[in-house]
């Protein structure tokens, strides 16, 4: 069999595949060019039928008219899978409660629950991220239940389909922060080292939605120390924040913090810290659950 026949027979059985064909008549892709990257068509002919993979191995023209070959996210569970994993911060200390997103689904399991300024915020937070708009922060307040932790692990975990995003409750945090004094740690890693850098990450990631504050009390070395720090630092820079509570901000400071003495130094720590918070969060909502 000569070589030209061989060369056909290869071709013909590439542009079997459907994609493969599609690809090739919309890029005008030449016998020549096929030849050439043949290994790299044998590649994306595997890819193609690889169909549980989360990526694709894809080609296009650029800008000097020549075909490129490349690696790209299918819009499939894997795909889904991958954005979080690579997106989601942090979750050796919180993580979602769930593995829903903001859809239908959700809207139909919220839509008597929650406010018609909330299900448009809901709809606005996920239109944005797909197009790269920016995203106010929102304070939520809910009655004494744990569907709130639900609610706010679909913003998470449909944030983390588009960018570094973190879910942290409030309770995980604190905990983190007592173990990071603790004198069990076994690590050359300094525990407090670590806690810089947590505090580094939650005061930059994209999104946060920070989840339960005030179901219980914590120092007030933890509220000056760390999440004042960390919501002061996303005030300053816009970042995006979503914070629940089961208390309005303006009583939240009976439920922040342990019995201390009073002094005017816890009572400039809580009126910085409600400030900040109230500025930070310039839409407050309120959510209804149903018995």
């Amino acid at each position: 069999m000569d070589q030209q026949k061989i060369i056909k027979e290869e071709k013909n059985n590439l542009l079997k595949n459907k994609y493969i064909a599609k690809k090739v008549a919309e890029l005008n892709i030449t016998d020549d060019e096929i030849i050439e990257n043949a290994l790299n068509f044998i590649v994306m002919e595997n890819s193609i039928k690889d169909s549980d993979s989360a990526f694709l191995f894809d080609v296009y023209r650029d800008e000097n008219n020549k075909i490129k070959f490349y690696w790209k996210v299918r819009k499939n569970e894997a795909a889904r899978q991958w954005k979080i994993e690579r997106n989601l911060i942090l979750t050796s200390i919180s993580s979602p409660y769930n593995t829903n997103f903001i859809d239908k689904n959700f809207f139909e399991k919220y839509k008597d629950i929650a406010s018609k300024r909330i299900l448009k915020y809901a709809k606005t937070f996920a239109e944005n991220l797909k197009e790269n708009k920016e995203i106010p922060s929102i304070f939520f307040t809910s009655q004494g239940t744990g569907q709130i932790s639900d609610f706010m692990s679909s913003f998470a975990l449909h944030s983390s389909l588009y960018v570094r995003t973190a879910y942290i409750n409030i309770n995980d945090l604190n905990v983190f922060y007592k173990n990071s004094f603790s004198s069990n740690s076994q690590n050359n890693y300094s525990e407090v080292d670590k806690l810089d850098e947590v505090i580094k990450e939650l005061s930059e990631v994209p999104v946060l939605v920070l989840n339960e504050l005030g179901i219980s009390k914590f120092t007030i070395n933890f509220l000056n120390a760390v999440l004042m720090k960390i919501l002061e630092n996303r005030y300053k820079n816009n970042k995006t924040t979503l914070v629940s509570s089961y208390q309005s901000i303006d009583k939240l400071s009976k439920k922040l913090v342990n019995n201390e003495t009073d002094n005017l130094f816890l009572e400039t720590c809580f009126n910085k810290f409600l400030f900040i918070l109230d500025n930070l969060c310039t839409q407050k909502e309120a959510l209804k659950w149903q018995k």
